[in-house]
């Protein structure tokens, strides 16, 4: 029996394609489409979604198999079926509902672009902190009605992009030499003043703790600050200026280290990054917290700072107004990111 979509429905696969690059956390799909319900009426809608071949979940096995830290939920073959035909791509469905079909499809969707996240990972738990940090910036959106985010670029199509960058760097005799390395973010956004009309380039990187204190330099700092300056980069993103934003997920200690590192490259291009950690973001507003820990400086800062002001909310957001005025002043990044001021009282 197939199930007659509703606006929901379509806007759920529609985020666990574009927000979530392919998967949400149930606690995600709560927050987003039934903030006001118990979970007993998301769970039975899921389910029915389910029945149906829109959406899938692995079963026990899986979670244990794969490390999986909490529920989640993919598209299946009708979803990512939705999300072509939205694209203009039309695929014939699959003769028959097996994994051999399955391959099938998910092969001839990637031939029209249509990338089918189907495989389980060991990757999820970042993936899922990444969706954390993607929702966060949209929450903290909310309450700058002149800002607005002009594009979200996710991982997954920064692979196919596969952009490489020249830099120097210092081998173990400690001699200075050539390196080539692909640069691929955990996401890439640009938020645009909309009155202003100015634009802030903003490069994610979700740190896991998966390379040691010096390899963070070597292999991923050295190379970030190669890329804002890159021609590629230019070409991709309109101008060599924007800021790594590195969320550490291993708490301060592992913060505290990696700013160390930091001391060690010129000012200049430590400049390009900001830290923060996870659980710094957790609660905070992204963009107007005093969240961010430049290298060289003790001082935590925020993006954009401002003060309360009365604000539109949606349901879901999780963002609650304030009455006041908004002044926002700017935060010196030096050449990377652009930030804004705005005074209220003029509008």
């Amino acid at each position: 029996m197939g199930v007659r979509l509703q606006d929901r429905d379509t806007e759920l696969i529609r985020a666990i394609y574009e927000i979530g690059d392919g998967l949400l956390a149930r606690r995600h799909i709560q927050a987003l489409f039934w903030p006001d319900s118990t979970e007993d009426a998301m769970r039975k809608r899921l389910k029915k979604l389910n029945e149906t071949g829109y959406i899938f979940w692995p079963d026990k096995k899986a979670y244990h198999a794969w490390g999986i830290p909490e529920s989640v939920v993919y598209l299946d073959w009708l979803g990512i079926l939705w999300i072509a035909r939205q694209s203009g791509v039309e695929v014939a469905a699959p003769a028959a509902i097996n994994e051999n079909q399955r391959r099938l499809l998910e092969k001839a969707l990637r031939k029209e672009g249509i990338s089918w996240r189907r495989a389980f990972t060991r990757n999820i738990a970042h993936d899922l902190q990444v969706i954390d940090f993607r929702l966060a910036v949209r929450r903290a959106l909310r309450e700058l009605p002149d800002f607005g985010l002009q594009t979200w670029i996710p991982e997954r199509t920064l692979r196919v992009w596969q952009h490489r960058v020249t830099y120097t760097a210092k081998n173990e005799k400690g001699e200075r030499q050539q390196k080539e390395r692909g640069v691929i973010p955990d996401g890439v956004f640009i938020i645009k003043d909309q009155r202003r009309d100015r634009k802030a380039r903003c490069l994610l990187e979700l740190d896991m703790a998966s390379h040691s204190n010096r390899s963070f330099l070597d292999d991923k700092v050295l190379p970030y600050a190669a890329y804002i300056s890159s021609p590629v980069y230019c070409q991709s993103y309109g101008a060599n200026s924007g800021r790594w934003l590195i969320v550490v997920a291993a708490g301060k200690k592992r913060l505290k280290n990696l700013l160390n590192q930091m001391e060690k490259i010129a000012e200049e291009k430590a400049a390009l990054f900001l830290f923060t950690t996870t659980g710094r973001v957790q609660g905070a507003n992204v963009l107007t917290s005093p969240i961010w820990r430049q290298p060289g400086k003790k001082e935590s800062v925020a993006l954009v700072d401002v003060e309360p002001v009365t604000i539109p909310v949606r349901a879901g957001d999780g963002v609650q107004g304030a009455t006041g005025s908004v002044r926002v002043r700017p935060v010196t990044l030096k050449r990377a990111v652009t930030v804004w001021k705005r005074d209220a009282s003029s509008r």
